[in-house]
């Protein structure tokens, strides 16, 4: 259960207190303004929204795409539940009288012509509003004149509540990269509906990964390890909350791009063979063309990355745990062209070392990190469902074991709900819109490629099987 709590300066709080009202800010500071302002863009949504009821349709066709293509999650620096709320919102607003199956349309139209980093309004007051505390204090708003910092944001989707804030400023470059391409993919699917509606419908809601791994050369695999049910929570929330750190320091434009992706893997798995575990390392795994190291000297490169014991518990406690708890996230690497020479060890070793810093950190809470080629990533990719990071399916569920094998859209309620949806979805029926005009809305001169979806089945030999580490993570591409 996650409750927020915010001192409002009232002797007595009514039992209808109206959240919208200014003088419920009074004497507050910023913590406590963002506190209440969950209740208040909440409140303005449902006053601003025409028709609840198609929103309300919309908006669940448009997060159950965004899961499956891989961009739901605001702690990755991606698009979260609030910021798809206030684009449906939006788009209901310019086109009021039509329908779910319109708006999806118009819904994917009007991002792919927004002219980014123009903000998405969808309230604004009039005039120069501005409020003070007694004491003269402001409340600080979204501004890029006065603010640099928010002049550097990519993706303004502003909250109508006062004081008003950009709801994504997490997302940065290569997060916004990968959102305009599935925007531009997800629009040049809605251009052909009316030939096969039924094919389009299964294309548009694919899951990312069947053309996520048969895109890029190279991918960074990052395991979140633990041996508990109660570690792997605390563990998991930690380091997803750093890795939009490491996804800005893998992008070195021109040379590298990093391509992240929202969703991860959960497995829960036996102990490792002490052989095949880099506890809080580095490995590199290539085909044996490309090896950097020998392979002879395995064990000794494994011992260079095994963190320091924490104290106060033996090698025996440490080897006696029978399971552990794993969680996998997934980035890919482009390069430039012509580049032949990649070096990420610094990169690395700096996220290693960040992440290790938490002071709950506990024996058996590990980051295992593995840069692999294409034809050698681990075979659980395909074998096993991906779900979006801040879902449940991404930690334990309960003490009751997890496998590793693809969930049925019968046996689980989630997944049985979103195909009921796209069964309705398909359904519904054209109506007539009410044309509005934005000036921000613009046809695009130099689209993005659309990356079409093409699943490609797992080879026999995609099992992962490190065969060389070392200090330097340092591999030559291709020709």
């Amino acid at each position: 259960l996650d409750i927020i709590f915010t001192s409002i300066k009232y002797n007595i709080v009514p039992h209808n207190i109206d959240v919208l009202d200014l003088r419920c800010l009074r004497g507050m500071d910023d913590q406590n303004v963002r506190s209440l302002n969950g209740a208040r863009v909440a409140e303005w949504m449902c006053k601003l929204i025409p028709n609840m009821k198609t929103y309300a349709f919309t908006l669940r066709v448009v997060k159950h795409w965004a899961k499956q293509r891989g961009i739901y999650s605001n702690v990755l620096g991606f698009l979260g539940g609030v910021n798809f709320a206030i684009l449906v919102t939006f788009v209901c607003q310019l086109y009021v009288n039509a329908c779910p199956f319109t708006l999806l349309q118009k819904f994917f139209t009007v991002m792919v012509r927004w002219r980014w980093p123009h903000p998405i309004l969808i309230h604004t007051y009039a005039g120069d509003f501005q409020m003070k505390d007694p004491d003269g204090t402001q409340f600080t708003e979204w501004n890029p004149k006065l603010n640099h910092k928010d002049a550097l944001h990519m993706m303004p989707i502003i909250t109508p509540a006062y004081p008003s804030m950009n709801s994504a400023h997490n997302v940065c470059y290569p997060q916004f990269r990968y959102i305009q391409e599935e925007v531009y993919r997800a629009y040049s699917i809605c251009q052909t509906f009316p030939t096969n509606p039924v094919a389009q419908i299964d294309a548009l809601f694919q899951c990312c990964k069947n053309d996520f791994f048969t895109r890029f050369l190279y991918y960074v695999q990052v395991d979140v390890v633990s041996c508990s049910n109660e570690d792997h929570l605390m563990w998991f929330g930690w380091v997803e909350s750093r890795i939009r750190m490491l996804i800005l320091a893998l992008e070195q434009p021109p040379s590298v791009c990093s391509h992240p992706v929202a969703n991860c893997f959960f497995r829960r798995l036996p102990s490792q063979r002490k052989a095949e575990v880099v506890c809080a390392g580095v490995s590199y795994i290539s085909n044996s063309s490309d090896t950097m190291s020998d392979t002879d000297s395995l064990s000794e490169n494994l011992s260079a990355f095994t963190p320091p014991r924490m104290k106060g518990v033996s090698s025996s406690q440490s080897d006696a745990t029978s399971v552990q708890y794993v969680s996998t996230f997934f980035i890919g690497l482009s390069f430039q062209k012509g580049l032949d020479y990649v070096d990420l060890t610094f990169t690395i070793n700096d996220f290693r070392q960040k992440v290790y810093v938490w002071s709950r950190r506990k024996e058996g809470m590990d980051v295992n990190i593995i840069v692999c080629s294409q034809k050698n990533l681990p075979s659980f990719v395909w074998e096993t469902d991906s779900e979006p990071s801040n879902v449940a399916s991404c930690t334990p569920k309960s003490k009751t074991a997890v496998g590793t094998k693809s969930v049925k859209n019968g046996n689980n309620p989630a997944t049985a709900q979103n195909v009921n949806l796209e069964e309705r979805f398909a359904t519904v029926a054209d109506t007539t819109d009410v044309d509005s005009n934005s000036n921000a809305i613009k046809e695009s001169s130099n689209p993005l490629p659309i990356v079409s979806p093409a699943a490609k089945s797992p080879s026999s030999d995609r099992n992962l099987s490190p065969i060389a580490a070392g200090d330097d993570i340092q591999f030559r591409l291709p020709s």
